[in-house]
């Protein structure tokens, strides 16, 4: 899992909104320190919850910091380009933007 682009993710996100630790922290219902300690990749392993919280929070796709997750593992679009070469672009973005809302799906479920 690569913890420090996972934090940087969720930093810049915040900074672009001009949100503060606290701020955040309240709109995902997790302690500001739980959001400072993800920022600077000291988790060892964040739990699904505070992601998926903090990810609905931001308005970042889960599917970016899954990826992160995955060390590196190719993401789904790159897979179906791969695999699928046929495909064209607009198609890859469609199954793509539904591979994303499933995974949205998925960690909403976790999060419960």
């Amino acid at each position: 899992m690569n913890h420090a682009q996972i934090g940087r993710t969720i930093r810049r996100r915040r900074l672009a909104h001009g949100w503060s630790l606290r701020h955040v922290a309240a709109l995902a219902g997790l302690r500001d320190t739980t959001v400072l300690r993800l920022e600077r990749g000291q988790f060892a392993n964040p739990s699904s919850r505070a992601l998926t919280s903090i990810c609905l929070a931001l308005g970042i796709p889960l599917t970016r910091v899954l990826s992160a997750i995955d060390d590196g593992r190719p993401e789904f679009a790159q897979l179906l380009r791969t695999h699928y070469p046929e495909l064209s672009e607009s198609a890859v973005e469609e199954l793509a933007g539904h591979f994303e809302v499933l995974v949205g799906h998925a960690m909403a479920r976790v999060a419960e």
